[in-house]
């Protein structure tokens, strides 16, 4: 109990330390906290499944409250076949290696990063 309550008091301090710099996380700021393990691998994850599920999220909202056509036609797509995709947050390290890989400026802001996979992955087809 008590590991879990150190590395949760990291976490949340980490956090907080990211948040006090007042400057926009990078791709490569994203890399090296996936690096290190452990929680700074947690925190990148978290920080890329909250980017998803915001984005995501505003994407239903603007279909819902203004009609607007989907951005990501594949969640939506398989909401409504029931089969939910697994949230791509899990592929962090996977994704980020792919990025890097294809010669991606790592001073790109990440929410910049994961708006661009989720375009490739679960665009609308043109």
């Amino acid at each position: 109990m008590k590991a879990v309550t150190g590395q949760l008091v990291f976490l949340i301090a980490l956090f907080i330390s990211f948040a006090a710099r007042a400057d926009v996380m990078t791709v490569g700021q994203l890399r090296d906290m996936v690096q290190s393990g452990g929680a700074g691998e947690l925190a990148a994850v978290a920080y890329v499944n909250g980017a998803v599920d915001g984005m995501v999220g505003l994407d239903f909202l603007h279909q819902k409250e203004r009609g607007s056509k989907p951005e990501f036609c594949k969640f939506r797509d398989a909401r409504l076949r029931g089969k939910p995709l697994p949230h791509p947050a899990y592929r962090t390290k996977e994704l980020l290696a792919a990025w890097e890989k294809q010669g991606q400026s790592m001073d790109t802001p990440a929410v910049d990063f994961v708006l661009a996979f989720l375009s490739a992955q679960y665009g609308c087809a043109k």
